[in-house]
């Protein structure tokens, strides 16, 4: 695809100290065959006065869209990227976070391997400003085939974040790869589905993106019980996602082992505390049911999800059991990949 248009969508909301930065860095673009997409939210500051004159006083700005879009009331970051996807009239998004800012060739370098192939996505490395635990990807090059892009997922070789990917729109809109509303931890559920739906990537071995880390964000101060909850919500959504699209393969099983072993280190690292969260995993009815695609599953599934079938403190102990070992295999798997 020859010099495809490139809609950058921002959030914005409470970032009138960070804003400007990070309109700077996309006026700053090489490639410059933008639209930008700004999603106003409702901020309550003065983050969109200031967007506004920084893209009017420079003239960077001249050969670059703008296109300005404002909620009534504030719905959140999931209904903010959700507008950009329905009004962008590029052929992929890339969704940039407005207290972050990209480097002067980030969309270029994104986009060079377009120039040869289509892809599903495109992604390219990011450091951070501040402490994070982010483990940093380690894909790289051409990756083909929805079980190897699971794959390489469940193995955290790439990151969750939705931000710093060309995505392409249309992919997208046939997948129905929207964000859920109301869910904190928007990102890590649509990059599940990402996971499970792509077909095709390219990792660039560069740092395109810089992510900054600020004492209030919601990253450095929710608890442990929180992120369990939205895990929660994670699964439930991951699997409701299956059953609408009749979505069940290799795949799918790669993604929802990554999202468990995450809510397990939690139940883990929280002891018996957990066991309310397990019990109301059980209630919503998220653990998946042997019966359902009966096809795809082996011996091994059926016995891993046998829990469900358990009292629930006997399936509790049962399923710490059963996923620390699934972890630790895992773990021997991934450095024997890595000599």
């Amino acid at each position: 695809m020859q010099n495809p248009l490139i809609s950058i969508v921002i959030p914005i909301y409470k970032v009138e100290l960070y804003v400007e930065r990070c309109i700077n860095s996309v006026l700053k673009q090489t490639y410059r065959r933008l639209e930008v997409i700004l999603v106003d939210d409702n901020t309550p500051d003065s983050s969109m006065e200031k967007a506004k004159a920084c893209i009017a006083q420079s003239s960077l700005s001249k050969d670059i869209a703008f296109v300005y879009l404002k909620h009534d009331f504030n719905r959140g970051l999931s209904a903010a990227r959700n507008s950009g996807i329905n009004s962008a009239s590029g052929d992929y998004v890339f969704f940039l976070d407005s207290d972050d800012e990209i480097i002067e060739n980030c969309i270029a370098l994104l986009v060079e391997p377009l120039q040869k192939k289509e892809y599903d996505i495109v992604m390219g490395y990011y450091r951070t400003n501040g402490n994070s635990d982010f483990p940093q990807q380690t894909v790289q090059g051409e990756i083909l085939g929805v079980n190897i892009i699971a794959k390489e997922y469940y193995q955290d070789h790439w990151q969750c974040m939705a931000w710093n990917k060309l995505c392409n729109i249309s992919f997208l809109k046939k997948n129905k790869l929207y964000f859920k509303e109301g869910l904190i931890h928007e990102d890590e559920l649509w990059s599940a589905l990402l996971a499970c739906t792509a077909e095709s990537m390219y990792a660039v071995n560069i740092p395109t993106y810089i992510y900054y880390i600020r004492d209030n964000s919601i990253t450095t101060t929710e608890d442990i019980n929180k992120r369990l909850y939205y895990y929660k919500k994670i699964l439930q959504g991951f699997y409701e996602y299956q059953v609408l699209e009749n979505l069940y393969s290799e795949s799918t099983k790669w993604v929802e082992n990554r999202i468990r072993s995450a809510v397990v280190y939690l139940m883990i690292f929280q002891h018996f505390s957990s066991y309310r969260i397990y019990s109301e995993l059980r209630e919503c009815d998220i653990h998946i049911n042997i019966n359902r695609n009966n096809k795809y599953k082996s011996l091994k599934d059926k016995i891993i999800n046998l829990d469900k079938f358990l009292p629930v403190i006997i399936g509790y102990i049962y399923r710490i059991l059963i996923d620390n070992l699934l972890s630790y295999y895992s773990f021997l798997f991934v450095r024997r990949g890595q000599r």
